[in-house]
């Protein structure tokens, strides 16, 4: 009986290292393609998420000052070609030299501060703009019992939706103060320091109103729609004030290119009168009318400019 078990347990085992052994024939008879492939999947290592979330996302935002502009490539060039065409046509038509004309051209990079000063201007009063959206957006929420920093999350969103364009400066000062107040920063120091770097009269009421209220415990709600009624009321005052201006500084640019208008026909249609100034004492007198007409351009210039 104890001989038959042990054959028996011999047998089994025999079996078994058979069964061993042929399995490790198979895969050792494995193609290289496939040896590889379990080897590449077995010890490669786990591959890494490549969708991130919205949170995850870091990105270097750059915080602009208001009171300062860089011109772009473009906008150099496109400032450069306008000022310098100008230049061309005015001296021209004064002194009837081409060459004299090109010569003074370089002035232009002189006038590229106007440029700037107007450009600066313009992003301001867009600004303004988009600064009543954004208090409409901020008493709206309120009202509905949301929080301010859920109100400026909301605000967001609405100004992406009135604005669906990148370039909103609105939209990215907003982005950052989420990001601040998501940072643990109170609200209050995070508009205030947009107000120093965009330098808005409305937006520095509107901070310091806002900052008053919180420190003094009153009712927000009433203080922001007071607040925000006011200041809408008073950019809506600006915009018109500027699109009158507008019409004027057109007219004001018509009548000051007409004198340089009719000494260049006089020039062409009469060279033989207009010969008298081109001498020495007629440069001089040309000279002077010029200055005396770019002396009319700065005082209009300024008479039209309002600052708001």
């Amino acid at each position: 009986m104890n001989k038959q078990r042990m054959g028996d347990a011999d047998h089994s085992f025999n079996t078994k290292v058979e069964s061993s052994s042929a399995t490790s024939n198979r895969y050792s008879a494995a193609t290289p393609q496939e040896s590889s492939f379990t080897s590449e999947r077995t010890f490669s290592k786990p591959r890494e998420p490549t969708d991130l979330s919205n949170n995850q996302k870091t990105t270097a935002v750059k915080l602009v000052h208001y009171d300062q502009y860089s011109l772009s490539r473009a906008e150099l060039v496109q400032s450069l070609a306008i000022w310098g065409g100008l230049i061309v046509l005015i001296t021209y038509s004064f002194y009837q030299s081409i060459w004299f004309s090109l010569l003074l051209t370089p002035l232009s990079i002189l006038l590229l501060s106007y440029d700037k000063r107007r450009l600066i201007a313009k992003r301001k009063q867009r600004m303004k703009l988009q600064l009543k959206d954004m208090l409409m957006s901020l008493v709206s929420s309120l009202a509905v019992g949301r929080s301010l920093e859920n109100c400026f999350a909301v605000a967001g969103e609405d100004m992406a939706m009135l604005y669906p364009h990148s370039n909103v400066e609105m939209m990215a000062e907003i982005s950052i103060i989420n990001q601040r107040i998501r940072n643990g920063e109170a609200i209050e120091l995070s508009l205030q320091k947009l107000a120093e770097r965009a330098n808005i009269e409305e937006l520095t009421q509107f901070v310091e109103a806002l900052q008053t209220c919180k420190r003094s415990g009153g009712d927000l709600l009433s203080v922001m729609r007071r607040t925000a009624a006011m200041l809408s009321d008073q950019i809506t005052i600006d915009n018109e004030i500027q699109v009158l201006i507008a019409q004027k500084k057109l007219e004001g640019r018509m009548m000051m290119a007409a004198p340089f208008v009719l000494l260049q026909f006089l020039h062409s249609m009469s060279p033989d009168y207009m010969a008298a100034l081109q001498t020495g004492l007629g440069y001089v007198l040309l000279t002077l009318v010029l200055l005396f007409l770019l002396l009319l351009f700065w005082v209009m210039d300024k008479i039209t400019t309002i600052r708001m």
